[in-house]
């Protein structure tokens, strides 16, 4: 994959992040000031457009990419959607049985974690 496309993926990536968490932080501050309504939760949806940009800027990397990349992409995307659907689903059932109930947020997280970890798998099964 060449270097430019890499750190074109990385500058979205990072742009979206650092959006995702001023426009999460900007959302909390201000819900604190408000009565529970309609109001408030209209309020939880300030980083909405970050997590549309973080989407768009994944689908940019799919279609931006060789068909070794896309192969790599498909793989760890697999993995992690995999690994994070046995933990959610494991969870859930947990859950139905009486472990403490979760924000859905996590669940966000985990298939994050999981795509993270699957991505360090399929490069390392790559590796030169």
């Amino acid at each position: 994959m060449k270097p430019q496309f890499r750190k074109r993926y990385a500058v979205r990536f990072a742009i979206g992040m650092v959006s995702y968490m001023i426009l999460l932080t900007i959302a909390l501050l201000i819900t604190h000031t408000v009565a529970e309504g309609p109001e408030r939760v209209l309020l939880g949806l300030i980083p909405i457009p970050a997590v549309l940009f973080l989407a768009w800027s994944a689908i940019q990397f799919s279609r931006e990419a060789d068909e070794f990349a896309r192969r790599q992409l498909t793989e760890s995307l697999a993995i992690g959607f995999s690994a994070g659907s046995a933990l959610v689903l494991s969870y859930g059932l947990l859950d139905s049985f009486g472990a403490p109930t979760l924000s859905w947020i996590w669940a966000f997280a985990t298939y994050g974690v999981c795509w993270a970890i699957g991505s360090v798998v399929v490069n390392q099964r790559y590796r030169p």
